[in-house]
């Protein structure tokens, strides 16, 4: 359920901005050294992440998707503003249809902007969306990747750990 809606929401970022970003990615999740530097590498580009849900009723479960734009230029004359993407991905992204609950409904737009971007001459916005997403019906064990990495405690009855280990399977 969150794939499928971060793909459908990752779909029509592409189609309502085309050539003018260089990439529309996956939020890694975190704000890293690493993370950030890609990100000014990158612009224009757009990143998409599912930040949190809550469980809203017995069928479904309110999440909030966030989708950070970075550009070089607040108005664009050489290339794509973050002004301009701001505005297309409000007419492409509220009131999306992602076979949910209900569709995506914009939040809030906040400019990330610090002054460590100035001096790169690169801005960043954070779009909040809400989506009520259908709680899922089952868990489908044949979806799972088969993962190399395992991590595994063995506690005592009081809950204090014995024993923790981290094991990488052979391929």
């Amino acid at each position: 359920m969150i794939l499928q809606v971060e793909n459908g929401i990752k779909t029509a970022i592409r189609e309502a901005l085309g050539q003018t970003v260089k990439s529309v990615e996956t939020h890694p999740g975190n704000w890293s050294k690493e993370t950030i530097k890609h990100m000014l590498v990158t612009a224009p580009s757009v990143y998409v992440g599912f930040t949190m849900g809550t469980r809203q009723n017995d069928n479904e479960l309110k999440g909030i998707w966030h989708v950070y734009l970075v550009a070089r230029a607040l108005q664009g004359n050489k290339e794509v503003g973050i002004y301009e993407m701001t505005e297309q991905l409000l007419v492409a992204l509220h009131g999306l249809d992602l076979a949910q609950a209900d569709a995506l409904t914009f939040k809030q737009v906040k400019n990330l902007f610090s002054f460590a971007e100035a001096q790169r001459g690169v801005c960043c916005y954070e779009m909040t969306f809400e989506l009520s997403m259908n709680w899922p019906d089952h868990v489908d064990e044949s979806t799972l990747n088969a993962f190399e990495r395992f991590h595994g405690d063995a506690v005592d009855q009081a809950g204090k750990t014995l024993i923790s280990t981290d094991t990488e399977l052979e391929q």
